[in-house]
């Protein structure tokens, strides 16, 4: 997401539960994603 941000490209994350991943996987995912959007800053679009 960070590569395609910087390319001016719109993203999303999304996860998909009960798939192949661990709990521990899917807290990793959401830490990763909460530090990338705070450093972000007030540039975040919802839909």
């Amino acid at each position: 997401m960070e590569t395609g941000h910087g390319m001016g490209l719109r993203s999303s994350a999304t996860m998909m539960f009960g798939h192949v991943e661990t709990i521990e996987e899917r807290i990793e995912h959401l830490a990763r994603l909460s530090r990338w959007l705070s450093s972000l800053g007030p540039t975040i679009l919802a839909a």
